[in-house]
């Protein structure tokens, strides 16, 4: 067989799921497909009249095959989703969702023996209030917030939000607090006493947003506040604001893109001391893609993205590992699709993606059969700073910008209306950036089962 018709093989057995991780650990709901936005955004899509209760979930079991170099790790993930809903008549509601998280790690290199985890957390639970037409609505309790991509902030806290919509903008205020959340399953962890006591961090902010002819331009602030304990010696708290925007839409037939830029200021601590420096950093999330309307539904996707970097800092995104001078290395609190095997914080890196998919039995008369997906997606990883390292564990420390490159194939059959299928493989290629040049593979499969 020659090397063409492989890589058409291979197009047809994978797709196009961009995944990422803020941790070394991999998130389900991070790779789960058609769950890319959390669930309780939508569950008020048809007004109702009169009170009414409604109550569904999911279950997905993931089994993960994971090599760094030489050290490798076998485990699987259950993860279990069960929700309710109670209308209040209207666009009012009340939305709650218990989560169960059980991990068990076969083998690993790193120790001997099996090793088992079982997390239960109330995953979300508020009350929303609205107008007829949600031109203004309210939310208090636990929930997702997001902030423009997600780059800044895209995660479950404490809290409230109001959004008033009007023809000159839509507007959103809110404020979180971190410290609730279940210290295991708490994504803001930035310094060793978040990882040990729970992210104690207060967030609020506020947004404007402007639709016009198929696009939507946006502004927004972001205030971010520590309120670890620490002692009088080694300060660690983390103090950042965040001012950005962005514009998104679709100006042609299918084709959609993205563009945002965010600016951070704010006071970090120098490594194991309570000298206080300035931060002053950067990060920008460009993305399109384009649907083509001919067989087999192919589409293509191209993505740039990147966050400014510190010389002098020993972890890209640990609050306090700034050892010198102003801090110009961007942190945020959100979330970014950068790869199944290397799975990059964006801080003190430059990352280029390109790629597509296809639906190969588009055409053909099983419905079933017409729904897998296919596809293939190529990363190349640079650092902004040739001297800082990259990731939280500081990998990539040679002083050098070669990062390396990625390779993301992956495929998902939705079988069934509330039954999907998918799997998952990443190559990642070290650059001159690591001393170690040894690959690393993520390879993964599971299943979603609605209920």
């Amino acid at each position: 067989m020659n090397s063409k018709s492989i890589i058409i093989m291979i197009m047809f057995l994978t797709a196009a799921v961009a995944s990422y991780a803020a941790d070394d650990e991999i998130l389900p709901e991070e790779y789960i497909p058609d769950l890319s936005a959390d669930a309780d955004m939508a569950v008020a899509e048809k007004p109702s009249t009169a009170m009414s209760a409604t109550y569904g979930g999911w279950v997905t079991p993931i089994f993960i095959s994971d090599r760094r170099g030489d050290v490798s790790t076998n485990s699987s993930l259950t993860l279990v989703k069960v929700w309710g809903k109670l209308s209040l008549g209207g666009n009012s509601f009340i939305y709650i969702r218990a989560k169960d998280l059980y991990t068990k790690v076969f083998s690993s290199d790193n120790y001997d023996g099996d090793e088992s985890k079982n997390l239960i957390d109330i995953d979300t639970g508020y009350i929303e209030l609205a107008t007829s037409r949600r031109a203004f609505s309210f939310a208090a309790g636990r929930k997702f917030f997001l902030v423009g991509s997600g780059t800044v902030l895209a995660g479950r806290g404490d809290g409230a939000d109001i959004r008033l919509r009007s023809a000159l903008a839509d507007l959103q205020i809110f404020g979180m607090y971190t410290r609730y959340l279940n210290k295991d399953d708490n994504p803001y962890d930035r310094s060793s006493k978040d990882r040990d006591d729970g992210a104690r961090r207060v967030f609020a902010g506020a947004s404007a947003e402007k639709r016009f002819l198929n696009q939507t331009a946006y502004l927004f602030g972001v205030i971010q506040r520590d309120r670890a304990a620490e002692n009088a010696t080694a300060k660690i708290r983390y103090q950042s604001q965040y001012f950005g925007g962005g514009i998104k839409g679709v100006p042609v037939d299918g084709l959609d893109y993205l563009i945002e830029g965010v600016y951070e200021q704010g006071k970090s601590y120098l490594y194991n001391s309570s000298d206080k420096k300035s931060i002053g950093a950067y990060a920008l999330n460009a993305s399109a893609n384009y649907y083509i309307n001919t067989s087999m539904n192919p589409a293509l996707s191209v993505q740039y993205a990147f966050a400014s970097g510190d010389n002098d800092r020993y972890s890209s995104t640990e609050s306090s590992s700034n050892t010198a001078g102003k801090d110009t290395g961007f942190v945020g609190f959100g979330s970014f699709n950068g790869g199944l095997a290397f799975r990059p914080d964006l801080s003190n890196l430059h990352v280029m993606r390109a790629g597509g998919s296809i639906m190969p039995f588009a055409a053909n008369t099983s419905p079933r059969l017409r729904r897998l997906n296919a596809g293939i997606k190529y990363s190349y990883y640079m650092k902004d700073r040739s001297k800082g390292g990259v990731n939280s564990d500081g990998v990539a420390t040679e002083n050098n910008r070669k990062v390396g490159q990625g390779i993301d194939l992956s495929v998902k059959w939705k079988s069934f209306s509330d039954l999907s299928l998918f799997a998952q493989y990443g190559l990642f290629m070290p650059g001159a950036a690591f001393e170690d040049k040894k690959k690393w593979h993520t390879a993964m499969f599971g299943l979603l089962l609605e209920f």
